[in-house]
């Protein structure tokens, strides 16, 4: 068995958060070159435009959704539009936000963590 059939995403696809430029760009370019269908999202559609371009001329498909993620309100809506563009996601994968640009708080909270029981 060759590494190209042992590591190989045909027939999946990847949803890559930040995917415009950089480390985002590189990801998308790895998944989809193991050959992963690619979604990227960013802020910028200039860059979003350059990147689905740079990937389709590698031969991946691309594609791409403008979203803020840093912006709780845009998280579900971007969800709602990544699943009309595919049925289904099978591998995610986020880059971290930019200094200056605070991570949201996480606000669910794990069953029996934050209770106190007395025995």
């Amino acid at each position: 068995m060759t590494a190209g059939r042992l590591f190989s995403l045909a027939g999946r696809q990847a949803i890559i958060t930040g995917g415009s430029r950089g480390l985002g760009l590189q990801m998308a370019e790895a998944l989809g070159s193991a050959g992963a269908r690619i979604l990227l999202s960013a802020r910028k559609a200039d860059e979003l435009a350059q990147a689905v371009s740079h990937l389709q001329g590698l031969g991946i498909d691309a594609q791409a959704l403008i979203v803020d993620m840093s912006r709780p309100d845009s998280v579900a809506a971007f969800a709602d539009q990544a699943l009309e563009v595919w049925a289904m996601s099978t591998c995610w994968s986020t880059t971290p936000a930019p200094p200056g640009r605070p991570r949201q708080p996480r606000t669910r909270s794990r069953p029996g963590r934050n209770s106190s029981t007395s025995t």
